[in-house]
């Protein structure tokens, strides 16, 4: 990861690099559900990373995919479900019968089980091509002064949720996620985030 600004960051120096739990401790417990973070945070994690989805009556959820279908055990889409038909799959069955009964996270719980005691690394994506969960996910963060004690970073592939991000608070470090075949796409979309803009490859 390169950046462009490190001070709302404390990075660490080159030779102690920064710990990134991506989706927990998912080689332990299942990814993004509260045990794989508890995981993480207990072996030393500086940052725990979680992908965001929104449910269809508004929610923050921790999950990869579109679909609930590879890591629970139902069917669909994370957005044409409500929070309850969410909370009640089975998270962890598929990973393991230790985790069954664990259930899909959501952004707010996780941050009030940690609080301040550890970084938040936390993508945002579309939801059915629109932004829609900006404005909720920094009314989150705000709510538990994760910004201001410098506890986030936000990542994304969508340059245009980065901008909507830092039009609204910008002292957020950011992170533009990009794939190895859009490296002419980081040179297009550096200046357009400003200062803040980390860059990470995918």
């Amino acid at each position: 990861m390169f950046c462009s600004s490190s001070e709302h960051v404390n990075a660490k120096s080159y030779s102690d690099p920064l710990i990134i739990a991506h989706r927990g401790a998912n080689n332990i417990a299942p990814e993004e559900t509260l045990p794989a973070y508890i995981d993480a945070v207990k072996n030393h994690a500086d940052f725990i990373e979680g992908d965001l989805r929104q449910t269809k009556d508004g929610v923050l959820v921790l999950m990869h995919d579109s679909t609930v279908n590879r890591t629970t055990n139902g069917k669909g889409y994370v957005s044409n479900k409500t929070y309850h038909q969410v909370e009640k799959l089975d998270a962890g069955v598929k990973f393991s019968k230790k985790y069954r009964g664990t259930r899909v996270l959501n952004l707010e719980n996780l941050i009030r089980h940690f609080g301040t005691k550890t970084k938040y690394y936390i993508e945002t994506r579309r939801v059915k091509g629109k932004l829609t969960m900006e404005s909720l996910l920094l009314k989150i963060l705000n709510k538990y002064h994760l910004i201001s004690k410098r506890k986030v970073i936000i990542e994304s592939f969508y340059p245009t949720s980065l901008k909507k991000i830092h039009k609204m608070n910008k002292n957020i470090p950011l992170v533009l996620l990009i794939k190895h075949n859009q490296t002419v796409i980081l040179q297009i979309n550096i200046s357009v985030i400003g200062k803040r803009l980390f860059m990470g490859l995918d």
